[in-house]
């Protein structure tokens, strides 16, 4: 019963703390676990094989550590030639630096990774989410379904909460109404309404399990409570006007249905339809009461028409180009945002972080070897589900149906966003396929049905400690933040030059920083980091607004004249008094 209240006291802090998309949240999580897998390993007796998954997990972490190892530079040459080219630049650069007084001397060290920042960030993420699988793997199967009711109980606190929030108590630029944020539409937990909503539909279909279960059970009160429930949960999904929670939901319902009526007699298929009928008390309420939610939902008539599809579809696309380059590792995890400004073909205000589509984004940022690893790990924990589980034990499919409903619902959400980078979601999603192992493996002809068990828990525990050696624990995993990087000295983001070479944020504000120390030659070495960022992002056009007026100053009339013509490609509307004369040509 402990170890049941230390998951969900887990989930509902990460909850209450903004789904642990803080650093400062997710470093101290991360410790957590570790320090509970531990311990969970050593209570447990039983002897494990060391097998498929576990080996294929454990490569997956090392490959990613691996990547975001401090390099020397003489081994910079060993590189692919886009990482050697960015380090090579960004290495000479600081080496200007010094030179001008601007930063004291220092020797710099890159990584494989284009944003180690952002790579250790998932590194904290995925031990995070193996040792919450790994635990919930070990509860009696009482407690499983225990701790799905636990689940959706704070899912309906966070619907209600999110409805609140959205439509009737407005959060603002804030979370639970208490933590401000500078960017995003915050919803309950949430830094917007897409995770929001995703969430919400990745547990509904348990609910709709439950219902059923209880009614087959002879329990009604209990059913209708869970019919309720799923019927608040669909609600707010709806109410989120989230068109990819709603697809998400729509078919994890579908999915759950179809699961359900194959594996019960024809009354239970009868009290799952009724259930399924609930969902007409939401539809019609929104449908009828708001005019927005009216028009999201017409909005599919002509979906691939609409501003959001459009954008996605030209990011997708221009995404694809990368792989080229960063072929066998990737750009590394998180370092889409590091590189792919420099391959997009719209100029487009919109800053995109992630490609919004994770079945394009894992092998852009993990490489062929990386996404090998992934695809080897999920399909080996579907050959352990199907060949562990006990189909006439009653809570065991009820439990299959709750993981099949997430994992659809997941999956579905996954080619529309990146809601399973988020902390809370990715730990919720594990914490349940976690459940549909077995404690002790099923006795069977095959050698490897052991899962992702504790006793192999202290291979992940291991690469831990490296993290906080190596890499200074929570200071090293939030620089590629703008907010931090619009107000680090010289001295900082040089370091985080480092750590993303190719970072255009990062050229960009060193070059600020250089123009306003005003050292001897700051000038000239602002507009050289100035200009490199327009290289790493070329149709951004405040870049080159910018690059305009520190060559005129610089008085480069040549070279200012070409950055305005760029310029004026990107934005004709934009003019520069000095320059207005070029457009009368």
């Amino acid at each position: 019963m402990l170890t049941l209240f230390l998951l969900i006291s887990i989930v509902a802090l990460t909850a209450f703390l903004s789904a642990g998309i803080s650093p400062a949240t997710l470093f101290p999580l991360t410790v957590f676990l570790c320090a509970t897998g531990l311990y969970s390993s050593a209570k447990t007796q039983r002897k494990y094989p060391c097998n498929l998954l576990t080996l294929s997990t454990l490569a997956l972490l090392v490959l990613l550590v691996m990547t975001i190892l401090p390099l020397p530079s003489f081994l910079t040459p060993l590189m692919n030639a886009h990482r050697s080219i960015q380090n090579t630049v960004a290495e000479t650069a600081i080496k200007q630096a010094i030179d001008i007084g601007l930063i004291d001397s220092f020797s710099p060290f890159f990584s494989v990774s284009r944003n180690r920042s952002g790579t250790i960030r998932i590194i904290l993420l995925l031990i995070c989410t193996f040792s919450l699988g790994s635990i919930t793997a070990q509860l009696e199967q009482k407690k499983r379904i225990m701790f799905i009711q636990l689940l959706l109980a704070i899912s309906i606190l966070l619907a209600v909460a999110g409805f609140l929030g959205q439509w009737i108590i407005p959060q603002g630029k804030s979370i639970w109404w208490l933590f401000r944020v500078a960017h995003g539409s915050p919803v309950a937990c949430f830094i917007n309404r897409n995770h929001f909503g995703g969430y919400l539909a990745m547990l509904a279909p348990s609910a709709l399990v439950l219902a059923t279960t209880r009614y087959h059970n002879k329990q009604p009160m209990m059913g209708a409570l869970w019919s309720i429930a799923f019927t608040i949960l669909s609600f707010a999904i709806l109410s989120s006007l989230s068109r990819g929670a709603w697809l998400a939901w729509l078919f994890s319902t579908i999915a759950t249905f179809i699961f359900l009526t194959r594996k019960t007699k024809h009354r239970k298929t009868m009290v799952a339809g009724i259930c399924i009928a609930l969902i007409s008390i939401p539809i019609i309420f929104c449908t009828t009461s708001r005019t927005d939610v009216a028009e999201r939902l017409a909005s599919f008539k002509n979906i691939t028409n609409t501003n959001s599809a459009n954008m996605r579809f030209t990011t997708w696309k221009d995404s694809l180009r990368i792989t080229k380059d960063y072929p066998l590792l990737g750009t590394g995890a998180n370092g889409f945002r590091m590189t792919f400004p420099q391959y997009r073909t719209s100029s487009s205000r919109k800053e995109f972080k992630h490609i919004e589509n994770e079945y394009l984004q894992i092998p852009i940022e993990t490489g062929l070897l990386g996404t090998i690893l992934i695809i080897i790990i999920l399909t080996r924990l579907l050959h352990l589900w199907r060949i562990e589980r006990d189909p006439d034990s009653p809570d065991e499919s009820t439990i299959t149906a709750c993981v099949l409903g997430a994992i659809v619902a997941v999956a579905i959400h996954a080619f529309l966003d990146f809601a399973i980078r988020v902390p809370l979601y990715a730990m919720t999603l594990s914490s349940l396929m976690g459940l549909s192992l077995r404690a002790s493996p099923k006795q069977t002809s095959d050698p490897d049905t052991s899962g992702l068990h504790p006793r192999h828990y202290y291979l992940f525990g291991m690469l831990f400690p490296v993290l906080i050696l190596v890499f200074g624990g929570i200071d090293s995993a939030k620089l590629d933040s703008p907010d931090y990087i619009k107000q680090a000295s010289p001295a900082r983001l040089c370091r985080t030059l480092t750590y993303a070479p190719s970072s255009w944020q990062t050229w960009y504000h060193l070059g600020n920083a250089s123009i306003k120390s005003g050292l001897p030659d700051s000038y000239e070495f602002g507009e050289h980091c100035i200009t490199q960022a327009t290289k790493y992002d070329p149709l951004n056009y405040r870049l080159w607004t910018r690059l305009c007026r520190v060559r005129l100053y610089l008085k480069d009339e040549e070279g200012a004249e070409d950055a305005y013509r760029r310029l004026k490609k990107l934005r004709s509307w934009v003019t520069i008094k000095e320059l207005e004369h070029l457009d009368a040509n």
